[in-house]
């Protein structure tokens, strides 16, 4: 990380303020709707071909990657999710990520990543964890979660974007 703040100090402030404004736009808690785990999973079977799609245009309109899974998060890792959790043992509703993809480019790139989300007519933000700057893993490792829904989606299923730096990765830009 040292090495990306002292080569991108400029990109960095872009993304700062990138993320801030995303922050004072964002909509309530990253709660999903559904309260079961069928539900949970129809929600996100229904949601997924849309996400894949718009992720892919930001990613192009961005000149990022991204790396959307091909299929749902796997249901016994929701369960194991759900079931370790101290505070509300099977509670389905902050499970965010059944849907979810990985941007990957310098800061510079993820900043325009965050201000297509808060530019996206359809996309509306409901929660922002920032591992890069304000809340960094204490492993070392920096990212920044996006939970949105899709306005469209009567369904309003929370969906995942991490961003993450190519250096973190270990991958060659270009």
């Amino acid at each position: 990380w040292s090495l990306i703040e002292h080569s991108e100090n400029r990109a960095i402030e872009e993304y700062e303020s990138e993320v801030a404004a995303l922050v004072n736009h964002r909509k309530s808690m990253p709660i999903q709707k559904a309260k079961s785990l069928p539900k949970l999973y129809e929600h996100a079977s229904r949601i997924k071909p849309r996400f894949d799609e718009q992720m892919k245009t930001i990613a192009k309109n961005t000149i990022t990657k991204v790396e959307n899974p091909r299929t749902l998060k796997p249901v016994v890792r929701i369960l194991e999710k759900v079931l370790i959790r101290r505070d509300d043992p099977g509670n389905i509703e902050t499970v965010c990520d059944v849907v979810r993809c990985m941007f990957m480019g310098n800061m510079s790139r993820l900043a325009d990543v965050v201000s297509a989300f808060d530019l996206h007519k359809d996309i509306q933000v409901v929660g922002v964890k920032d591992r890069f700057v304000e809340a960094p893993d204490p492993s070392g490792w920096r990212d920044l979660l996006v939970h949105f829904y899709f306005r469209s989606d009567p369904n309003k299923h929370v969906c995942e974007a991490q961003l993450a730096h190519n250096q973190m990765l270990g991958i060659n830009e270009g």
